[in-house]
């Protein structure tokens, strides 16, 4: 044990404080009292990481200066020594001075050093974890911090955007008005329209995701007929607006990368817990750690950093959709078919 661990031996005989001292000065930094008041007056000028007391002491006994120890020092391990067989003492010193270890005289050398190195591992121990729980929860909060951040900062930069892209859809739209004559112009003019349509889609899926996340979208659930292509038809208990979006992101996804046309398969079962929907199609193979990258913003697997386009917000905002709704997206991958598998509450 280190020289910089602090022990406190209390005991009001001289020679009995001095083996004590000879016994445990080798391994620890010792300080020794004759009485209680004195101990605690070092107690309140230095840190101990165990207090070893003798029970009968005149004026304050060893318990009750426990007792006092702890709202001065809580986090030390305590040892209570006495030469009597005392019952009520050793109740009272679990209950009131919340003792380590009781020991009666004459006390085992080793056992004590034992018992001693123990108990101060044991506290050294819970001071780390103690330690380690509230560096968890400052980590946490600074998450939630950032967290809130970052949806605020996209939040502004989705409003900074939208603003100018509003205008440039507006005078795009008055160019081509004036420019029917002019072919070469008006090719230049839709292509800006175009590109300022798709770049406002991108910032509206950012927001409707971000809000999702937040639970700070307000879900108007109704009876949503399921879309066309989606076989025996049906309803399903969502928000008609979202439930359009949820569908047509993973149908135009099956589309877009199915390797092989008109190899989209759509299944449907339901039970009285539960709708399921599952949409499948044709893809190349999905590398291993790939597949679960899909479900995160931003992430492009192979195939769509292959085909170009995209920012990975698909998939994404179909998983943000079904759980606002308190459904589960899941994602699979088996012999050259790729999955999404869509579980409503029914």
């Amino acid at each position: 044990m280190s020289l910089h661990t602090n022990l406190l031996i209390v005991d009001d005989d001289a020679h009995t404080l001095e083996a004590l001292k000879r016994l445990f000065q080798k391994d620890y930094k010792v300080f020794t009292a004759q009485n209680a008041h004195k101990a605690l007056v070092l107690l309140k000028k230095n840190i101990f990481s165990a207090i070893i007391c003798d029970q009968r002491m005149p004026r304050m006994s060893g318990v009750e200066m426990l007792e006092k120890s702890l709202v001065i020092q809580p986090k030390v391990i305590r040892i209570l020594i006495t030469a009597y067989a005392d019952v009520e003492a050793v109740v009272s010193a679990i209950n009131k001075g919340h003792v380590y270890h009781y020991e009666t005289k004459p006390w085992d050398r080793d056992k004590l050093k034992n018992v001693l190195k123990r108990g101060i591992q044991a506290l050294n121990l819970e001071i780390k974890i103690e330690r380690q729980n509230q560096e968890l929860k400052k980590a946490y909060k600074k998450l939630l911090t950032l967290d809130h951040a970052k949806d605020q900062f996209i939040n502004m930069i989705s409003h900074e955007l939208k603003t100018p892209l509003t205008s440039i859809m507006g005078f795009s739209h008055m160019l081509l008005e004036d420019t029917k004559t002019n072919t070469d112009l008006a090719v230049s003019v839709q292509k800006i329209a175009k590109s300022s349509e798709k770049l406002l889609e991108i910032v509206n899926k950012i927001v409707l995701i971000s809000e999702l996340e937040a639970g700070t979208y307000k879900i108007k659930r109704a009876l949503s007929p399921l879309p066309p292509p989606i076989k025996g038809g049906g309803t399903i208990n969502a928000d008609p607006k979202l439930a359009e979006i949820l569908f047509s992101e993973l149908l135009n996804n099956a589309a877009q990368y199915a390797t092989k046309k008109n190899q989209i398969e759509i299944q449907t079962s339901h039970n009285k817990k539960k709708i399921t929907i599952m949409i499948s199609n044709s893809c190349r193979k999905i590398p291993q750690g790939v597949l679960e990258r899909f479900g995160t913003k931003f992430s492009m697997g192979p195939s769509k950093l292959h085909y170009g386009g995209g920012l990975g917000l698909g998939l994404p905002l179909a998983k943000a959709i079904m759980e606002a709704h308190h459904g589960s997206l899941k994602l699979d991958y088996k012999k050259g078919k790729f999955q999404v598998t869509l579980s409503f509450p029914a």
